[in-house]
């Protein structure tokens, strides 16, 4: 066998060689060319790749929905922790707030958070006593522990207050609420 051999100089391009298109900038001689560009793009992903790796939330156990660890809980949105917290220095600074203590027992409903949401009703009223929303916050708090009649008579005083409340939302509410209760006695305004 025998090895063909080249002429180095034959094998280099020279200027002349390459066409190039009109008024183009001179070809730049340098020895690395692109590749240190190349490399960096490389080496950029490989390493955000092995970070999102490892930044990925392992899987936990699998538990069965009805587990007592679930937490079934509304998912709570930044904004919300944010307009907690306001509330929270508000009623601090003033806890005669009214309009921050409704805010807050609403706010804290809507997390199913009901104790904190019936407490801060009840203050609401030791300083208002005729607000239909702090009733109505109440009435929730009552209907979602199954106490039905009272329920009924905090959401019948906020309807009471406020005519033009969800009163066809309410007697849903309460219809549910004796039917689960296993009670016979369905509320009063069926």
């Amino acid at each position: 066998m025998s090895e063909k051999v080249y002429d180095d100089e034959l094998l280099k391009e020279t200027e002349d060689d390459i066409v190039k298109p009109r008024n183009a900038p001179p070809r730049r001689q340098s020895g690395w060319g692109i590749a240190p560009v190349v490399i960096a793009i490389l080496g950029g992903l490989v390493v955000g790749a092995i970070i999102a790796i490892t930044m990925r939330p392992t899987p936990g156990p699998v538990m069965p929905s009805d587990h007592p660890d679930i937490d079934s809980g509304p998912v709570v949105s930044e904004q919300q922790v944010l307009e907690m917290s306001e509330l929270d220095e508000r009623i601090s600074a003033n806890p005669q707030d009214v309009d921050a203590l409704i805010q807050r027992a609403v706010l804290n409903a809507n997390l199913e958070n009901f104790v904190l949401a019936k407490e801060d009703a009840e203050a609401v009223l030791a300083l208002q006593p005729d607000s239909s929303v702090a009733y109505y916050v109440l009435g929730v708090y009552y209907n979602v522990t199954g106490e039905c009649s009272l329920a009924e008579e905090n959401w019948g005083k906020a309807l009471e207050l406020n005519p033009d409340g969800d009163a066809t939302g309410i007697m849903k509410a309460l219809r549910e609420c004796y039917v689960q209760a296993g009670s016979p006695v369905l509320p009063t305004g069926q």
